[in-house]
């Protein structure tokens, strides 16, 4: 029988990701899911862990109340409810509240190919992240809607947030276990940074799915 043997979101787009009980499935992926993202200052553009390696070190935490799906889209959280975000070597984390800035300047940034609006974060937390990286930085937000349109030919009409392409990454555990045979050192899952890890189905079967119900 196949189960969900692991379910992840990754707030900020490259940094660490966040594993869960439950998550509320939107229609352009799972919520909080690359809902934030790095940019360059001067142009925009993304930041990676192709780049800079720091990000695969930023840790990043949301609040209990946030994570429960029930309280998707409620406007029961607390109003200092926060994501947090540590990373080594930096005195003091960083708060960014869930609830959107009333002040936020839209963005122009790019993620690949794709270009579009996004809202900014604000001064505190482009200087955590300048002082982090080593180079002018600000962070934003995905502004919820008119993003990145998902490949016609997968789906028609979706978009997703500030993932690569796609709402959603489900691989197989058993892929990753068949792949680790062939390694001289065996890989973590959390190299791939999926969303949904599928328990219960032979190595590569993911790649016959056309359609999923979960």
């Amino acid at each position: 029988m196949l189960t969900i043997g692991g379910l992840n979101i990754y707030p900020i787009k490259s940094c660490r990701g966040v594993s869960l009980q439950s998550a509320m499935l939107t229609e352009s992926g799972l919520a909080y899911d690359r809902e934030w993202m790095v940019v360059r200052e001067d142009t925009g553009k993304f930041i990676s862990q192709r780049e800079k390696g720091l990000l695969a070190l930023v840790q990043v935490s949301l609040p209990v109340e946030a994570l429960a799906a029930a309280q998707w889209g409620a406007a029961g959280l607390p109003p200092d409810a926060a994501l947090t975000v540590t990373a080594p070597g930096m005195t003091a984390p960083l708060k960014v509240p869930l609830a959107r800035r009333p002040d936020s300047e839209a963005k122009k940034v790019t993620v690949w190919e794709w270009t579009g609006t996004a809202t900014d974060e604000g001064p505190d937390a482009a200087a955590w992240f300048t002082t982090y990286l080593g180079l002018p930085c600000r962070l934003v937000r995905y502004v919820g809607s008119g993003m990145q349109p998902v490949a016609p030919e997968f789906a028609v009409k979706y978009e997703t947030r500030f993932s690569d392409g796609y709402p959603m990454l489900i691989v197989t555990q058993a892929a990753l276990a068949d792949l680790n045979t062939k390694l001289a050192e065996p890989l973590p899952m959390n190299r791939f940074r999926p969303n949904i890890e599928v328990a219960g189905a032979s190595p590569w079967a993911e790649d016959t799915w056309r359609d999923i119900d979960v």
